[in-house]
């Protein structure tokens, strides 16, 4: 009796451990697809990212455009990166999607501002907005352990007066 209560227990935790590794295995194949997924649609929100804000540079500063204009060709931007967002919203994170779209959104705006001050610094928000929306991405994808992990294996050390000033300037805002 007690030999058929063991074998029965081993029986039962053998198909306990064999579900176990079963998912385990799933799930690491799965991720690995996931992963890829996810790196693919980052890879195409920077790129998004990077080219609005060469277009926001120029609405901010062309004096060319009418009103019209700016908010047509800025409006296409943002559209363009919601429109993204919305379809690959299941692949990113929530709180990165809103960044990203406050940091789009009344760029275009920006241009008419009267009082220098005043301008310069939502020009300076809209840039410090995008520069954290760059980090978070590279920050969402693993990228940015993975520098610190490779600069920890490889000990390089570079040094020049132009990385000195941008370490210091890196400082000065705080990331």
């Amino acid at each position: 009796m007690l030999t058929a209560i063991i074998g029965l227990i081993g029986v039962l935790f053998g198909v306990v451990l064999n579900e176990y590794f079963r998912r385990r295995s799933r799930i690491e194949v799965y991720s690995k697809e996931v992963f890829q997924k996810r790196l693919s649609v980052y890879e195409e929100l920077y790129q998004k990212m990077e080219g609005g804000f060469l277009i926001a540079r120029d609405i901010i500063e062309n004096a060319d455009y009418s009103k019209d204009q700016r908010h047509k060709i800025w409006s296409e931007v943002v559209m363009n990166v919601a429109m993204f967002t919305d379809e690959n919203g299941l692949y990113l994170n929530e709180n990165l999607i809103v960044h990203c779209m406050m940091t789009l959104i009344g760029v275009e705006d920006i241009y008419y501002i009267n009082d220098a001050e005043e301008k310069k610094k939502q020009i300076k928000k809209f840039g410090q907005g995008y520069a954290n929306a760059k980090r978070m991405i590279r920050k969402e994808t693993g990228l940015e352990a993975l520098d610190k992990l490779f600069g920890s294996i490889s000990k390089a050390k570079h040094d020049s007066d132009y990385i000195a000033y941008f370490q210091r300037r890196k400082k000065e805002f705080g990331k």
